[in-house]
């Protein structure tokens, strides 16, 4: 199931994977080589706190670092491989208000205070994802010679670090209750206990566009999923095995999980390669973020959440 993500959300995916590295203004910690913003540190520590309500100032602390030890490690793969891009932030910018805001800078501007940014926060994220999207690919090709993903190596990999399932999906935005919605999923899933055709009844009671269209189901790879209660609750059960009632913030979901299927697997062996690969990238960059140290600046210890 893909994510809808609105205007807000985007950029804060865009700044997830990017940052200021080498000299800036302010800084308020370096990790590795790299050194990071004070500005930049408080932008991700607002949308962390709005992602994570009950969390303690201590967690979202450890949040933050976690993902700019992997920012930091985009930047250090950058500088190892001598990457660079020729991404224009002010051209994006000027491209975004009038596609999307039809030349309105102030409703811009509202949209970006709203996600915790100015234009020039949103120009270096817009540059710095490009500098991150380079990196990947670079990694990913195999005449690189950093991930290997021949025929059998991937077919191996999928036997057992893949999985397939389907589900029926209820979805919240579709009715006007959440308790409607309970309703439904449990009518459905009594016809389903009662042996009824799950296929069938994805057909007839299914909200999730993508299972309409596809009915061979999902098939991913570990953290690929992007409903993380989905991928979690699919581990869990055995291959023909239902599940119960599953929440996540799209609706309530049965899931059913199902075997590796060869005929799917051979017609599409290159998607499920994209996939391997961008996994192993994840991987990678997970593995040289960790080796990172850490260190702060003074301004850590008088950091405010509260813009200065």
């Amino acid at each position: 199931m893909k994510k809808r993500l609105c205007f807000c959300a985007l950029l804060v995916s865009l700044f997830l994977l990017s940052s200021c590295s080498g000299r800036v203004a302010n800084p308020i910690v370096k990790i590795g080589d790299h050194s990071f913003s004070t500005d930049f540190y408080r932008y991700l520590y607002l949308n962390f706190e709005e992602e994570m309500p009950d969390a303690e100032e201590a967690e979202i602390h450890q949040t933050v670092l976690a993902e700019l030890r992997e920012v930091a490690a985009v930047y250090e793969m950058a500088d190892n491989y001598d990457i660079r891009t020729e991404a224009s932030g002010k051209d994006a910018y000027e491209a975004m208000l009038e596609s999307d805001f039809e030349g309105d800078e102030a409703a811009l501007e509202a949209a970006l205070e709203q996600a915790h940014m100015d234009r020039k926060l949103f120009e270096t994220a817009y540059e710095l994802q490009a500098i991150e999207e380079a990196v990947y690919f670079f990694v990913v090709d195999e005449a690189n010679g950093i991930i290997h993903a021949s025929d059998e190596i991937l077919l191996k990999d999928i036997s057992t670090n893949f999985f397939h399932a389907s589900h029926i999906l209820i979805r919240f935005d579709n009715h006007d209750a959440k308790e409607e919605c309970l309703a439904l999923a449990q009518q459905a899933l009594d016809r389903v206990n009662k042996g009824k055709d799950f296929a069938a009844l994805i057909v007839e009671l299914g909200e999730d566009e993508f299972m309409l269209n596809n009915p061979d189901g999902y098939y991913f790879t570990h953290d690929e999923f992007e409903v993380m209660e989905f991928e979690k609750t699919v581990k869990e059960l055995e291959i023909g095995q239902t599940s119960g009632i599953v929440e996540s913030p799209y609706g309530y979901h049965i899931i059913k999980r199902l075997p590796l299927e060869e005929d799917y697997i051979n017609e599409n062996l290159e998607s499920l390669r994209a996939s391997f690969c961008t996994r192993k990238y994840y991987e990678f960059k997970a593995n040289l973020a960790s080796g990172f140290t850490v260190s702060y600046t003074d301004a850590f210890e008088t950091f405010s959440a509260e813009a200065e």
